[in-house]
C-alpha cells in the first residue's frame, strides 16, 4: 500500500510539473562587457590554479587561490580530507576541462569536469568524471571565489 501510494504521488508531481511547464521567449544574450570578460578571465585563471593544485596534490597552491577570508574555513586539513574522499571513491584525479558557464544575474557560476582514474582487478582502467562548480562575484572592485564544490 505503501508503494502504491508513492507512486501517485510521484505521477501526480509529474503530471503538475508537464501541465504547468510553458513555453519560454528566448532573448538575445547580453553583450559581454570588458568587466564581465575580464572577471571571466580572472576566475577561469583562479580556477585552473586550483584544479592543477588539486591534480599534485597541492594543498598550499591550492589554497593561494582562495580569498583571505575562505582561507579560514578551507584550510590543509579540509583540503587532504576532501581529496581523500573523493580519491578514494573515484580514483585519482587525471585531467580536467572547463565544460560552461551558467546564466546568473550577479555572479559568475562556472562549471567544469574534472576526471579521475582508478584500477579494477576485473575490467582494468575506469575513467569517470565529476563537476567542479565555482562561484565568483565582485567585492571591493576584485573579482573573488565565493564558493566552490564537487557536484
Amino acid at each position: 500500500m505503501d508503494k502504491k501510494r508513492s507512486m501517485i504521488f510521484y505521477a501526480a508531481v509529474l503530471g503538475f510539473a508537464l501541465l504547468t511547464a510553458g513555453c519560454a521567449a528566448t532573448r538575445e544574450p547580453e553583450v559581454n562587457t570588458a568587466a564581465t570578460m575580464a572577471m571571466q578571465e580572472q576566475n577561469d585563471e583562479n580556477v585552473r590554479k586550483m584544479l592543477d593544485a588539486f591534480l599534485k596534490n597541492d594543498a598550499k597552491t591550492f589554497i593561494g587561490a582562495l580569498p583571505d577570508e575562505m582561507r579560514s574555513q578551507f584550510d590543509v586539513r579540509e583540503f587532504e580530507n576532501a581529496r581523500a574522499n573523493l580519491t578514494e571513491t573515484l580514483g585519482q584525479p587525471v585531467s580536467y576541462s572547463f565544460d560552461t558557464t551558467l546564466e546568473h544575474p550577479l555572479l559568475l557560476v562556472s562549471v567544469w569536469k574534472v576526471r579521475f582514474e582508478r584500477r579494477d582487478s576485473e575490467s582494468g582502467t575506469i575513467h569517470q568524471e565529476v563537476l567542479f562548480r565555482v562561484v565568483s562575484g565582485v567585492l571591493d572592485d576584485e573579482p573573488r571565489i565565493i564558493s566552490f564544490n564537487f557536484l
